[in-house]
């Protein structure tokens, strides 16, 4: 099965720029990753972004994944 999308520091971002985002990202930049609606949906969060979350300065959305637009809808 494959991706149907990829939310980055919760910003969404399109297939090209996803896989030239992963295949450069350092893995001691990355604090979280997950997998969601039966693997459709790839969330990564990054160090930084986690450190300003907990400080107060951004909340995480409610996982969202609408398989039938084209292309599919994610937040």
């Amino acid at each position: 099965m494959r991706l149907g999308c990829v939310i980055l520091d919760e910003r969404s971002l399109t297939p090209a720029a996803a896989d030239g985002v992963i295949r450069t990202m350092l893995a001691e930049d990355v604090e979280r990753i997950e997998f969601l609606f039966r693997p459709r949906m790839l969330r990564i969060y990054t160090r930084e972004f986690m450190r300003t979350m907990l400080g107060g300065g951004i909340e995480l959305a409610v996982p969202t994944y609408v398989d039938m637009a084209r292309p599919p809808f994610c937040t």
